[in-house]
Parts: C-alpha cells; sequence; structure tokens
C-alpha cells in the first residue's frame, strides 16, 4: 500500500530439456506455498494419511473469517522517510498514542496530488477507529493534497465536515491551507454526544 514494501516474491525453477525427458514434466503445485510433489511420493503420503487413525486428524475451530465476522485489513507504513507526513494523535474512545507509530502514519509527497480515505489507504482507519466507525466517520475519497507555497492545499472531497487548525470549517468542495504542525479534525456526529460534530479523528501535518 505504501510503494515500497514487498508483499509478494516469486521463485522461478528452471529444468532443462534432458531432466525433462527422463522424469517427465514438472507436476502443477496444489497449494502456492508448499513444492510440488513427485507423483510416486505423493500417491505413497496419500497412502500413509488413508491409514492413520482418526484421532490423529487434527482439529480446529472455525477462524472469525470463517464465521463470517469482519477483520480490519491492516496497515504499516514502512516506506523511505516521505518529505511530510500526517500523523494520527488523537482518535475518539482509544488510546492513540498506545499505537505504533508506523499505523498511525501517512506519507505525502510534494510531486503529486494525493487523495486520503478509507478507498486509498486501506486499513489505516478501520485500524485506529475499527470498521464500523471508519465507515461511518471517514469517506472512501475523503480529502485530497496539493502541495502549495507554504503547505498543503487540503480539499474536503466528502460531505462529512472537517476542519483545519485557526480556520473555519470545511464543507465538501471548499479547501484550505495547513502547514506543518498544524492539524486537520474530521467531524462526525456520535450517537449520545451532546452538542453537534464531535472530532473523531485528528492528523497532524509533520
Amino acid at each position: 500500500r505504501d510503494g515500497a514494501t514487498v508483499f509478494l516474491t516469486f521463485t522461478i525453477l528452471i529444468r532443462d530439456a534432458t531432466a525433462v525427458a527422463l522424469l517427465g514434466p514438472t507436476p502443477l503445485p496444489t497449494r502456492p506455498d508448499v513444492p510440488a510433489i513427485p507423483p510416486a511420493q505423493k500417491l505413497q503420503q496419500q497412502h500413509h494419511q488413508s491409514r492413520r487413525q482418526p484421532s490423529e486428524v487434527p482439529h480446529r475451530g472455525l477462524s472469525p473469517q470463517e464465521l463470517g465476522g469482519q477483520q480490519p485489513p491492516s496497515w504499516w507504513f514502512s516506506a523511505a522517510p516521505a518529505p511530510y507526513s500526517l500523523v494520527c494523535i488523537l482518535a475518539h474512545g482509544y488510546d492513540i498514542k498506545a499505537k505504533p507509530l508506523a499505523t498511525r502514519t501517512i506519507g505525502l509527497s510534494v510531486d503529486a496530488r494525493i487523495s486520503v480515505g478509507r478507498a486509498h489507504q486501506a486499513g489505516f482507519f478501520e485500524g485506529i477507529l475499527g470498521i464500523q466507525a471508519a465507515n461511518c466517520y471517514v469517506s472512501a475519497s475523503h480529502l485530497e493534497f496539493a502541495s502549495a507555497a507554504e503547505g498543503f492545499e487540503v480539499t474536503n472531497c466528502s460531505s462529512h465536515p472537517v476542519t483545519l487548525t485557526g480556520q473555519r470549517r470545511l464543507g465538501k468542495g471548499e479547501a484550505g491551507t495547513i502547514r506543518t504542525g498544524e492539524c486537520i479534525d474530521f467531524l462526525g456526529k456520535y450517537p449520545g454526544a451532546s452538542g453537534g460534530h464531535t472530532v473523531c479523528l485528528r492528523l497532524c501535518l509533520e
């Protein structure tokens, strides 16, 4: 997700024509993480497994995913240090300081416009607020950042309002500028909360 973390590695096994002629084509693997087993060895293993006693068969409970439970995707910022970053310093109902810095950091580039939201940093908001709250208070494309002379121009692309440090509330389509050390507050109406909007999330530009 950060464009730098290795998440998939391929190993290519090359056999020459002589080996193929003598041993036959390589059998297709049945699992992506287990090397292919020669047919004779595979048949021997299947015969051995068929003779196992029922008590030897491992048993496990169903995982939350198998039971239909939701598991938030993970976010871990491990790219090379970016010129700027957004760091979450407040989350409604959570001790945000207890979370590792890499799970609450988004890197910002000055070379291109950057969108921030659930569709662009998958797992970041869910990992901080939980799936339900993230879906309620953070849009798929919530903010857009563009480099400006004195920081970043921030455009609110969501129907959920945000406020920038020392500035008025921004509605959908409105923009403002933030500098290093200033913050963006994501606002939402929490059930049972007195008054209007509550700050559900605060990101600081560093």
